[in-house]
């Protein structure tokens, strides 16, 4: 296996083009996030899985988990189970006094993560950066203009991959 990529040298434009597509969407990503995320946890767990995102969107595009309807319809699975099982964590604390906080929340992280999965593989959303939203859901307090801003950044994302897709070549040296 060769340490630089050998299509590199001559089809260098393309990987340039695509690594600046990526950071144009990475900056709107974090500007945006910065200015309503009040959680740096979640805001830098949203960051971050969004980042994975535009990786997978632009460096492997023909790749399954970057197709648009893969990439939104995961987000809006973790968005759903991230909340669901916030909320199911808190009730636990409140009707049952009997785990301690810190181990609720392990246990309710791990269920979010799991039953995103799960949903995505059901209904063939497979786009495994979202996943860890669902659990930035669950183990922090979160608002509504954040969860608003990461919809919106993956839409931007997806439509933004499409836009450039003619333009975007898929050729890893790693696919045979």
């Amino acid at each position: 296996m060769p340490i630089i990529n050998p299509n590199f040298k001559k089809n260098k434009k393309v990987y340039l083009f695509k690594c600046f597509v990526a950071l144009i969407a990475m900056i709107f990503v974090l500007l945006s996030l910065q200015l309503v995320a009040s959680n740096i946890v979640l805001g830098a767990i949203g960051a971050s899985s969004l980042a994975s995102s535009i990786f997978v969107a632009f460096a492997m595009p023909d790749s399954a988990a970057a197709h648009p309807k893969r990439m939104v319809g995961s987000y809006a699975i973790s968005i759903v189970l991230g909340i669901v099982c916030y909320y199911f964590g808190t009730y636990l604390l409140i009707m049952q006094n009997i785990l301690s906080f810190s181990l609720t929340y392990e246990l309710v992280g791990a269920l979010a993560v799991t039953a995103t999965m799960l949903c995505m593989i059901l209904f063939s959303f497979e786009h495994p950066p979202a996943t860890g939203l669902a659990l930035g859901l669950v183990i922090e307090p979160w608002q509504g203009w954040t969860i608003l801003i990461i919809i919106l950044a993956i839409i931007g994302i997806a439509t933004i991959k499409t836009l450039v897709s003619p333009w975007l070549l898929s050729d890893s040296p790693h696919e045979e």
